[in-house]
């Protein structure tokens, strides 16, 4: 191995479920397991991503009932991950990633954190712009990809960037929640705000120093996790009770809203988080009429407009219709508006609420 930075560390997170996706995804087999939007599962999709000149062997999270699927999807298309790293239960991206830097080779090593389940078509763009934000990790800033925004979109979280310290980097002003439509507006208008990608380099040393100082706790946990986890091959399987210490939070909340050396790379990608039904109908080819067709299952389009179909099984026919997206599996048939989509959390909320997580 190089020397620990002239080499960036992908760290995949693979821990998500994508409930907004149901039925194709649930807890027992989440978005990251399928092909959306590209021709093999988007964990595979995106550590190949990263496979390239300096760039390290991934490190790959996810959750224990996960395990053996992780490895079966990394190996079936010839990734070699340096440790798959599970988690007993999911406690979200801060103590995920407190656990890969305390699982780095030494302090100085570079990580770039990326979700398993998010699509980047232009993989050549994003390694330019990760090895660009390792300059800035290098000088002791923990650096976050801002998306330009091609749209007011209200469904993303949002960084205000400040001052530039040079090569396209600049100083977080501000981390935002996901706005309402009127500031939306304003900030893509603006020209100062940028999606926020939950795509995170720095050096390992300089995020064990940001737990230690303002979550104790999480990384204390986090490394007796480590010390006390099980081994087999590369599979660390973390120990529960330690790990069940830590706090359940994301990375945003936890460190990056509260430390002084947070950078943004702003960049320009074809990016999506395929974080609904009406992403992937965004993200994919369309006929003249501008409907999509995806999965296994055969689809039919009549006199239909603006439409998805995404079946896994059953063959599926639209006539007369405009906007909807039809998604059917083996385990359930969801139809809704595509202006809705994010409304698919609630159904699985009312599986849960009927104790169908046999469903969910």
């Amino acid at each position: 191995m190089l020397a620990s930075q002239a080499m960036i560390r992908p760290v995949i997170l693979s821990g998500g479920a994508g409930t907004r996706l149901w039925p194709l995804s649930t807890a027992r087999s989440p978005k990251q397991f399928h092909a959306l939007g590209s021709a093999i599962p988007m964990l595979a999709e995106t550590a190949l991503r990263v496979q390239d000149t300096g760039f390290s062997s991934p490190v790959v999270l996810g959750n224990v009932r996960h395990g053996g699927r992780i490895v079966d999807c990394l190996a079936a298309h010839g990734v070699t991950p340096d440790c798959i790293i599970l988690e007993p239960e999911p406690r979200n991206t801060a103590p995920a990633i407190a656990v890969a830097a305390l699982a780095a080779r030494d302090p100085d090593e570079i990580l770039a954190v990326l979700p398993a389940d998010h699509l980047i078509p232009g993989a050549d763009a994003l390694r330019a712009v990760l090895i660009r934000a390792a300059i800035a990790a290098r000088a002791e800033r923990i650096v976050t990809l801002g998306l330009k925004p091609t749209g007011p979109e209200t469904g993303f979280g949002y960084i205000r960037a400040g001052e530039a310290f040079g090569d396209g980097v600049h100083r977080v002003e501000a981390f935002v929640e996901k706005p309402d439509q009127e500031r939306a507006n304003h900030y893509v208008a603006s020209g100062d705000y940028f999606w926020n990608a939950g795509i995170f380099v720095f050096r390992a040393g300089t995020m064990i120093e940001a737990f230690a100082r303002l979550r104790p706790q999480t990384l204390d946990a986090a490394r007796e996790s480590l010390a006390r986890a099980r081994t087999a091959q590369n599979v660390v399987s973390l120990d529960a009770e330690a790990f069940a210490r830590t706090h359940a939070q994301s990375i945003d909340y936890e460190i990056m809203e509260r430390i002084s050396n947070a950078a943004v790379v702003p960049v320009a990608l074809d990016w999506s988080d395929i974080g609904s039904w009406a992403a992937l109908w965004d993200a994919s080819p369309k006929d003249n009429s501008g409907n999509a067709g995806g999965g296994t299952g055969e689809a039919v389009f009549i006199d239909v407009r603006d439409s998805l179909i995404h079946s896994t099984g059953p063959a599926v026919a639209l006539v007369g219709v405009e906007g909807l997206a039809v998604i059917a599996t083996p385990e359930g048939i969801i139809v809704i508006p595509k202006s809705r989509a994010q409304e698919v959390k609630a159904v699985v909320e009312e599986w849960k609420r009927r104790g169908r997580s046999d469903l969910v």
